[in-house]
């Protein structure tokens, strides 16, 4: 996730041109990372007056350049696939095997919207022409212009009303979520966070074109029907071998879910909406009750439940814990899509499936027998005189049982 840096949009004043054409990405084209990590080179825009919303090209935007067997759906011989790849590649994984260029690169270039901190003032904010920070993809290779992949954003530091400078061939939304005006209904508008992400679970807030949602983003709370949760296991925030704190999402011990739910944000701070703490943190009582129904989830003897094989099971997790708040009177239905994905922000970053945890109590104890005691096997007759207790743990690989890892601990009472 965290090579999404390096397309941070350059500030409005820097290459020039006030942000027409975006002069969008830190590095652009300059940067031999941008196309190792995500295929793309830049392509300055024509700058034509009288043109800017006419011509797709008006717009500097970046080229998908990858090819030969550097294709979506053939991932490269000796070299990690990029950034688009690995998005085709999880979408795949619950659509049958079938994934559309559009949409990948719709929903990479929005994700990349997202992150980019547009606070960067990619603007000139002393005039009208505001420019915008959109990121605009060419996948086609220029063979057609009108199939650019524009991702979907507003500036958070500028008048909404200037955001209708945008290209024209770009989705605006202002129709797709009721901006400027108050989000309507029980599903408000989806925050947009203009920072960098936290969690793999934000990818969340991310547009998706194809989306059955009403809100239209990545969709991480849902179950069988999803085709978005493959993208939990394939991005991560953080690459570290060992890491503390991490769980099996099939485990039994629900505090332990609800210490990781407890405190998680409901409704984003870095939004439009300013958050109320007071009521926009998962309360002790719905963090309990959310654990008890992942629980219950992991554990079923149901078909379509049972236990989590990868972190794409998270969003199962999340529906069931969203409808248990709400069958227990904690939250009001319809539940607004990002308060539902709370439970998968929360979650898919600290939790996995792959290794099993297990720990077993020994107890070590020395003494003797009372005189006279028959059988051996009456723990009645035993006379403890002295006692040792160990916790031993061990990590098994669910798909082999290897031993990963073990380790014995003195308990002392």
């Amino acid at each position: 996730m965290n090579n999404l840096q390096i397309v941070i949009p350059q500030p409005w004043w820097y290459p020039g041109n006030h942000g027409q054409g975006h002069a969008y990405g830190k590095q652009r084209a300059e940067n031999g990372d941008i196309f190792t990590f995500f295929g793309l080179t830049w392509q300055a825009g024509t700058f034509q007056n009288n043109t800017r919303f006419t011509d797709p090209d008006y717009y500097g935007r970046w080229q998908y350049a990858n090819s030969g067997n550097h294709v979506l759906d053939t991932l490269p011989t000796g070299v990690d696939p990029d950034f688009f790849q690995v998005i085709n590649y999880a979408l795949k994984q619950k659509n049958g095997g079938v994934s559309d260029p559009a949409t990948v690169f719709a929903i990479g270039a929005a994700i990349i919207d997202q992150y980019d901190t547009d606070d960067l003032h990619d603007s000139n904010t002393t005039g009208s022409d505001t420019g915008n920070t959109i990121t605009i993809i060419d996948y086609l290779n220029h063979t057609n212009p009108l199939s650019y992949a524009y991702g979907v954003e507003l500036m958070s530091f500028d008048d909404p009303n200037q955001d209708l400078d945008r290209p024209p061939f770009a989705p605006n939304p202002t129709v797709a979520w009721g901006w400027p005006a108050p989000c309507p209904g029980p599903n408000p508008c989806t925050p947009f966070l203009n920072r960098r992400f936290e969690n793999v679970g934000e990818f969340g807030y991310a547009h998706n074109p194809l989306s059955p949602s009403a809100v239209g983003t990545l969709d991480f709370a849902v179950s069988a029907s999803d085709h978005d949760t493959p993208l939990l296991d394939f991005f991560t925030y953080n690459t570290a071998g060992n890491r503390a704190g991490i769980l099996n999402l099939n485990t039994r011990n629900g505090p332990v879910l609800a210490s990781i739910i407890r405190g998680a944000w409901k409704h984003d701070l870095g939004t439009e909406n300013v958050p109320n703490p007071a009521t926009d943190l998962v309360l002790q009582n719905e963090a309990l009750d959310a654990a008890q129904a992942i629980v219950q989830e992991t554990t079923s003897s149901d078909p379509a439940r049972g236990p989590v094989l990868t972190r794409a099971d998270v969003g199962r997790l999340a529906a069931a814990a969203t409808n248990k708040l709400v069958a227990d009177g904690f939250w009001t239905s319809p539940v607004p899509q990002e308060k539902k994905q709370t439970m998968a922000r929360a979650l898919a970053e600290a939790g996995q499936a792959r290794t099993w945890n297990l720990m077993i109590d020994v107890i070590a104890q020395t003494g003797n027998y009372v005189p006279g005691t028959p059988d051996l096997t009456d723990p009645t007759k035993f006379i403890v005189q002295g006692e040792k207790r160990y916790w031993l743990h061990i990590a098994l690989d669910r798909d082999d049982g290897t031993v990963l890892g073990s380790q014995l601990e003195e308990v002392f009472e």
